[in-house]
């Protein structure tokens, strides 16, 4: 691709798509496994995500209303996500603790405000530097490279977690339970009393492990998003497309006389061949 900036834009789109699509599966995940906790209190430390990831969309277009700040905006973004998922990566591995911690609810505002804001930030960027005849195809293109970084990083999610299941739980139960747990992982208090305590620990390890590939993927969306910076970036509209690509053509004063005189000529030319056709009927 040779626009940078739009190259930059699907690129950091992708990365998003990571920590957007895992954070909503394993997020609730690990409260379910580690805490046992039902289907609706699992899904409470989304609310702050979701609620902030609002927020800052909103924050983050009205940032480029009057002028296109979408270097600072994506900046920002990409910058809370990396913090957000480095300190989701930190929580607890206690494996006597069967409560939720206070502290993943904090942590996922952090993240929730820059998913928000980046992904506000780079639909800005498409509509400002597609052409108008590309703009349905440039939005279509940002969803799918959102959708396509989000399968792949649940892809890379559940290995790590049955890497760890196997390395840590399989010596210890039969391979028939291993083999159930890589397609349907089970809290860990349906366990036997010994293992309860070990399989916390081993969800809780893998949760921190995921959180830790997602902080290194983002954090290299942090360096990439110095390629959409620009020095006079177009002004905030739809469909502009690359600098200068909404200027017509200029023309000096004498090619625009000739240009009207041809066309003049062209007219009466036209006109003088209707009306031989008209003699000639007439003659017939």
């Amino acid at each position: 691709m040779r626009h940078r900036v739009m190259f930059a834009d699907l690129a950091l789109t992708f990365i998003t798509g990571f920590p957007n699509f895992v954070g909503v599966v394993i997020i609730p995940q690990r409260s379910q496994l580690i805490s046992n906790a039902s289907p609706l209190h699992s899904s409470l430390p989304l609310l702050p995500l979701l609620g902030l990831s609002a927020v800052s969309g909103f924050l983050g277009g009205a940032a480029s209303s009057r002028k296109n700040n979408t270097k600072y905006t994506i900046l920002l973004g990409m910058g809370f996500q990396t913090l957000g998922l480095g300190l989701l990566s930190s929580l607890s591995t206690d494996g006597t603790s069967t409560s939720i911690p206070a502290s993943l609810y904090g942590y996922t505002t952090i993240l929730g405000f820059g998913l928000g804001m980046t992904l506000s930030t780079v639909t800005i960027i498409a509509a400002t530097h597609a052409p108008p005849t590309f703009l349905g195809a440039s939005q279509g293109a940002i969803a799918q490279a959102r959708a396509l970084g989000g399968s792949i990083g649940v892809a890379v999610a559940t290995i790590i977690l049955n890497q760890k299941i196997n390395a840590d739980l399989g010596p210890l139960i039969p391979k028939a339970e291993l083999l159930k747990l890589h397609a349907f992982p089970t809290p860990a208090s349906t366990f036997p009393p010994k293992l309860q305590e070990r399989a916390r620990v081993v969800y809780a390890d893998a949760f921190n492990e995921q959180m830790r590939v997602l902080t290194w993927i983002t954090l290299a969306g942090c360096l990439m998003s110095g390629l959409v910076w620009e020095r006079n970036p177009p002004p905030p509209g739809v469909g502009r497309g690359p600098p200068g690509a909404d200027k017509a053509p200029s023309i000096s004063r004498s090619q625009g006389i000739e240009m009207i005189e041809e066309e003049k000529a062209k007219e009466e030319h036209q006109t003088r061949g209707v009306e031989a056709g008209d003699v000639e009927k007439e003659a017939w």
